[in-house]
């Protein structure tokens, strides 16, 4: 996926005004400003709690896409090299991230939802309440709300999957000498497949995160 925050704004006022309208078609007259108050309500919460992450803190999340990076680039620069004893490189399934590095930015999945949801999709009948809720919006409202811990964890999962890696190939070329018969991929050519195919650069311009870019991705 890539930068989806617009794409879900546009989807979420499109949904909030299906509520709206369809409020007045369902809701009797007295009851008609209540239900919008509570969708309006329920929508106005569940925007800022995505917001909110959006706007998470950027030097954790630096650091941990710092230490996903690292692996990563190792991982990819050496699969395709000839060692001999052989060294072990990443075999699918993998986990969240690993060919897409924007799914642990994603909210645990919840944009993707959002975006797939029919526009009708929040629209529980006519809410008698000003307070009232909906299930589904408060579903992802709580969902919205512990997705930087969601994403975090599947940050910590990808890191550790690749670090296994990375760790047992260097003990064997620590310990063994070895016989290459193909050379590893150039610098450049995993800088592309990661910064700009597995999309590290496009998450660290829209997180504003400080991990590092390498100058040939920069200035192509």
């Amino acid at each position: 996926m890539s930068n989806w925050f617009a794409d879900v704004q546009n989807k979420l006022t499109a949904m909030r005004l299906y509520c709206i309208t369809q409020s007045g078609v369902n809701c009797a007259p007295a009851d008609l400003q209540a239900s919008e108050d509570a969708y309006n309500a329920q929508f106005d919460e569940l925007e800022a709690n995505i917001n909110a992450y959006k706007t998470g803190s950027i030097e954790s999340r630096s650091a941990q896409f710092k230490e996903v990076l690292i692996f990563m680039f190792t991982d990819y620069m050496l699969e395709d090299v000839g060692y001999d004893p052989v060294i072990t490189v990443p075999t699918p399934p993998y986990p969240a991230g690993f060919t897409d590095l924007w799914e642990l930015f994603s909210m645990n999945g919840l944009a993707t939802l959002i975006m797939g949801y029919s526009v009708g999709y929040y629209y529980e009948a006519c809410i008698i309440t000003a307070i009232g809720t909906t299930p589904k919006l408060q579903a992802d409202i709580a969902e919205a709300l512990i997705a930087e811990a969601s994403d975090t964890l599947l940050r910590g999962e990808l890191t550790t999957y690749l670090q296994a890696y990375s760790s047992e190939n260097t003990l064997v070329l620590l310990t063994e000498n070895m016989t290459i018969s193909s050379q590893p991929k150039s610098k450049e050519v995993t800088g592309v497949e990661i910064y700009t195919t597995r999309n590290a650069q496009d998450i660290i311009d829209t997180f504003t995160l400080t991990t590092y870019v390498p100058t040939y991705i920069l200035n192509p």
